[in-house]
């Protein structure tokens, strides 16, 4: 579709903390949003970073730190900019409301926002070792 209707790219890949309920839950809520092609797995699933040699190393704590999503042409993003460019992949009016997260002073507050979350997500629904979508 052209600029004003669906994302100018459908498909792509959500990865996110598999061994987290929130993230599990929010993943799935995510996916379904966007209304497109969108797979979600978890980032510790067998072959993710065969798959994906882009992701960074995890962290400290063996976790990859935040929601990853990788669109269609192998761009990757996290947190806050990732929810934004799975939303842009579906229809009118998420794709457009996605958009907004590229105006100055919005992408800020949506990225401390996403911070503050991730920072709580364990104690939000609690650790899950067997979760999978």
């Amino acid at each position: 579709m052209g600029k004003w209707g669906r994302g100018e790219m459908n498909g792509g890949t959500l990865l996110y903390d598999g061994t987290c309920r929130f993230c599990v839950a929010q993943a799935q809520r995510l996916k379904g949003l966007s209304g497109a092609d969108v797979e979600a797995t978890s980032a510790y699933a067998d072959g993710v970073r065969d798959r994906f040699p882009m992701l960074p190393p995890p962290g400290p704590d063996g976790k990859i730190g935040e929601l990853k999503f990788v669109d269609a042409r192998g761009h990757l993003s996290g947190g806050a900019e990732a929810i934004s460019r799975v939303l842009m992949t579906g229809r009118p009016p998420l794709c457009w409301a996605a958009r907004l997260y590229f105006v100055p002073g919005i992408r800020q507050i949506a990225d401390a926002t996403y911070r503050a979350i991730a920072r709580r997500r364990y104690r939000l629904s609690g650790r899950c070792d067997d979760c999978n979508i």
